[in-house]
């Protein structure tokens, strides 16, 4: 058994391919999308269950991994949580004390705290401070479409083309350890910069949402 659900968005864009964030149950079957173009137009829009970037990150200080299969690493030692990413993910760092850290790394490992993280880059010299931001590359971001990219004018009525119309969707931000209040979302990617109205149709479980 499920509850119908259904919300309406009206966002405006000011660039190109800007991802907006909608919110939205985290785990539901999606049944229906309407997309408007307010002036009408061109409609190319993606969905997308998880974030691509983040607010920079403070960091204490970058050491050696000791031990383990990633002897060796680099390891970034954080103030706070950092709760934006997962393995696989990519990370810039900006404004380490030692420049050679500088780069886009890719993670392999966040600690239970999510205070530290190892990544794929060999550690040279311990660095103090800098920062560090989510920075999902393009080529990774397909791991998280939702389904495939609408396409034509406006307006555009979707029903998602899987088993018994409808997709599941299940939202894959990496989750703070305390995860009271936080609100799940939708990321809706819009190619031009324009004012849309947005009607997304779901189904929940009896259990609710998670």
């Amino acid at each position: 058994m499920s509850t119908p659900y259904e919300r309406d968005f009206r966002v405006t864009t000011v660039g190109t391919d800007e991802i907006v964030e909608l919110d939205f149950p985290g785990r539901c079957e999606l049944t229906r999308i309407n997309i408007l173009r307010e002036g009408g137009g061109a409609i190319d829009a993606d969905f997308f269950n998880r974030k691509f970037t983040s607010a920079a990150k403070p960091i204490i200080n970058i050491v050696e991994q000791i031990g383990g299969a990633l002897d060796g690493k680099t390891l970034l030692r954080f103030a706070a949580e950092f709760g934006v990413a997962r393995p696989g993910d990519q990370i810039a760092v900006a404004a380490s004390s030692v420049a050679g850290y500088n780069v886009t790394h890719r993670v392999e490992k966040v600690s239970d705290d999510k205070k530290e993280v190892v990544t794929d880059q060999s550690f040279t010299a311990e660095g103090m401070g800098g920062t560090a931001t989510l920075a999902v590359a393009a080529a990774d971001q397909e791991l998280y479409r939702v389904l495939p990219n609408i396409a034509g004018a406006s307006p555009q009525s979707i029903i998602p083309p899987a088993t018994g119309d409808s997709i599941f969707y299940v939202n894959r931000d990496p989750l703070a350890n305390s995860n009271i209040g936080i609100k799940r979302k939708v990321y809706l990617m819009l190619n031009a910069a324009a004012t849309y109205r947005v009607n997304l149709t779901a189904q929940l479980s009896v259990a609710g949402e998670g």
